[in-house]
């Protein structure tokens, strides 16, 4: 219907469509960069891109990991539920991998800008892409600021685990500077959220 009336379709996909970079320093996938994630959720993800792209005028978004959600899930989720709950954060690895994220304030706040034109293909999305441990040393500072217990750093292997950055070049041609929704920084994005997040009592 939408190929035959001319409207465009949104389709929310991933960074995982990548797949993963190995090395401390990375180069970010650029749109135009060989898909090769290999997962079941990466292959649906870009067989969704490549049928909807072929049919139909689609702008296909790539996302950074999100979160922001009260029940969210993930590496940031991960290290504010370690904090909430008084317990050490593991970072896999040396913690000198990065991983582009996103908050789901931030998200919402880029498709209004990007709903407003006519712009088709795909396109990365995310704000930030910290280094592993740089994130763990952020929300441990910021749940001591805001009176949680927390626990120490502490790292699982001295191996450097995979990457997977986005190059935001061409977000930042459309909607300005990255980062562009209301977060500031990730402390400031991460600020709004771990009040809000519901404290689990379990580890995941």
């Amino acid at each position: 219907a939408c190929a035959e009336s001319g409207r465009r379709v949104g389709y929310v996909s991933s960074l995982h469509v990548y797949g993963l970079q190995w090395g401390v320093e990375v180069e970010p996938w650029r749109e135009e960069a060989p898909l090769k994630g290999r997962g079941a959720y990466a292959v649906a993800k870009r067989a969704g891109e490549e049928f909807l792209l072929a049919g139909s005028p689609a702008l296909c978004l790539r996302l950074g990991h999100v979160y922001g959600r009260p029940e969210g899930h993930g590496v940031v989720d991960r290290f504010l539920g370690a904090v909430q709950r008084g317990e050490d954060l593991v970072v896999t690895g040396t913690g000198l991998h990065r991983w582009s994220l996103i908050s789901i304030r931030d998200l919402v706040a880029d498709i209004l800008r990007l709903i407003e034109g006519a712009r088709t293909g795909v396109l990365n999305v995310a704000t930030h892409a910290p280094r592993l441990l740089d994130l763990a040393q952020t929300v441990r500072s910021l749940g001591e600021r805001l009176g949680y217990p927390g626990g120490v750093i502490r790292h699982t292997s001295t191996l450097t685990d995979p990457s997977c950055v986005l190059d935001l070049s061409r977000l930042t041609e459309i909607v300005g500077p990255v980062p562009v929704g209301p977060s500031a920084s990730l402390a400031s994005a991460l600020s709004r959220y771990l009040p809000t997040r519901r404290v689990e009592t379990e580890r995941r």
